[in-house]
């Protein structure tokens, strides 16, 4: 059996190759190590309980939903630090999921993290079904 963490990883590889196009941002959006480190809290990083790696590597499919069929962006810092948020139902359950993506000095779009509100029981998520809601 295949490891959560490896699952991820292997999702978050193949959605490095071709990013995702945020209509919202007018850009596409790069999907590099530096999103995959500071989900795993690598390198500079604070670490990440393995409740919290877990709960943001099975929300990393809707992560690329969020991008991709955002209409608005719910925050914009003068940092250059955008957030992303859409309604998904997991598990028959609406959950507000908010993607961080933030601009580097050269304009490029970069996504950084995944997350929602912590549950007790954020197990559900493996089998979760997604329907995306504005």
């Amino acid at each position: 059996m295949v490891s959560t963490k490896k699952q991820a990883w292997q999702f978050y590889d193949e959605w490095r190759k071709v990013g995702s196009y945020c209509p919202v941002l007018k850009s596409h959006v790069r999907v590099t190590l530096l999103g995959w480190n500071h989900l795993v809290g690598n390198e500079n990083y604070s670490r990440r309980s393995p409740n919290d790696r877990f709960r943001r590597f099975k929300l990393l499919p809707f992560a690329k939903i969020v991008i991709e069929d955002t209409k608005s962006i719910r925050n914009r810092s003068f940092n250059k630090f955008y957030a992303l948020e859409s309604k998904i139902e997991i598990n028959k359950k609406r959950t507000r999921i908010k993607v961080v993506v933030i601009e580097d000095k050269t304009g490029n779009k970069i996504f950084l993290s995944v997350m929602d509100r912590k549950h007790k029981k954020s197990t559900n998520l493996p089998h979760a079904t997604m329907r995306h809601e504005e």
